[in-house]
């Protein structure tokens, strides 16, 4: 679920570079996207085990596509908050899984076209895992900086971690997926 929810924003990231950069779509002004509701799934395959877990959440976000150095669509800063209640239909033990914060995406060598490197700062709760009603599992907040490169075909060249400020464990491993699966009873 968790890497679902990332390639998701990797890949509205993404898209959203490629819109056309509107008047008043910066920081300072009026987003470029927003949307907010309410929404229920299944995840067929929750974090790989095979097995079909019930997600029920509400999202909200907005979206801002600005420029650096003269480039259109070079930049993009997204607000964001969900709580999503994730249950085993099996067992009936369920999970809430929450964040609220921001992401800034910055292309600051080369162009999306071509090779290229982007600058990712992430502040806020990127991620919170607890019992329904109950404790906290993990949680993942504070800020962190780093840079993700491609090469000119658009594949994966390097990730690079500049700063760290907060506990991060989930960008790190699958803390999450490891603490979600044995809270819903998933052997």
């Amino acid at each position: 679920m968790r890497s679902l929810i990332l390639i998701a924003a990797v890949v509205a990231a993404s898209t959203l570079l490629l819109l056309p950069t509107t008047a008043g779509a910066g920081p300072g002004g009026k987003p470029a996207v927003h949307d907010h509701g309410t929404f229920t799934d299944v995840d067929p395959d929750f974090c790989g085990t095979g097995t079909a877990i019930n997600v029920e959440g509400r999202f909200n976000f907005s979206a801002w596509i600005g420029e650096t150095g003269g480039d259109p669509e070079q930049e993009l800063k997204v607000r964001f908050n969900y709580n999503n209640t994730l249950t085993n239909p099996k067992t009936g033990a369920s999970i809430v899984d929450s964040a609220a914060g921001s992401v800034t995406n910055e292309i600051v060598e080369g162009l999306e076209s071509g090779a290229h490197t982007h600058l990712f700062v992430e502040n806020g709760l990127r991620a919170k895992l607890k019992l329904a009603g109950g404790r906290v599992l993990t949680h993942d907040a504070g800020r962190i900086v780093y840079t993700v490169s491609f090469d000119a075909a658009d594949e994966f060249v390097g990730l690079n971690v500049l700063e760290v400020h907060g506990p991060h464990p989930a960008f790190e491993s699958d803390v999450w997926c490891d603490a979600a699966t044995a809270a819903l009873g998933i052997a």
